[in-house]
């Protein structure tokens, strides 16, 4: 009976931190992030101060910068740890314009 209730700690858990996650997904972007993706993605990140953008500027490939954000090229194991970090406050998948 112990065993059954390591379980369902272990599954509020996980479920708790999945829920905390994709509340910094915006619906594109979160499709993305639960279907997987292969290669590489552009996403727009929003930081929560210069100190945390300086340092996730260090870590990824960044393509544009902004005031509060960056767009940067993840592939979906760096956009899974990047969701993890305090210093993230949102992410959506970025739109790719194209003439018609």
């Amino acid at each position: 009976m112990s065993c059954m209730k390591y379980l369902m700690l272990f599954v509020m858990i996980f479920t708790l931190g999945c829920a905390t996650v994709n509340k910094k997904l915006d619906p594109k972007a979160k499709l993305f992030y639960e279907r997987g993706y292969e290669g590489q993605m552009d996403f727009k990140v929003l930081v929560k101060d210069e100190p945390c953008k300086e340092r996730i500027r260090s870590s990824y490939r960044v393509k544009v910068e902004g005031g509060d954000f960056l767009v940067l090229t993840l592939t979906h194991s760096e956009l899974k740890k990047l969701l993890q970090d305090d210093c993230i406050t949102f992410v959506s998948a970025t739109q790719r314009l194209e003439p018609k």
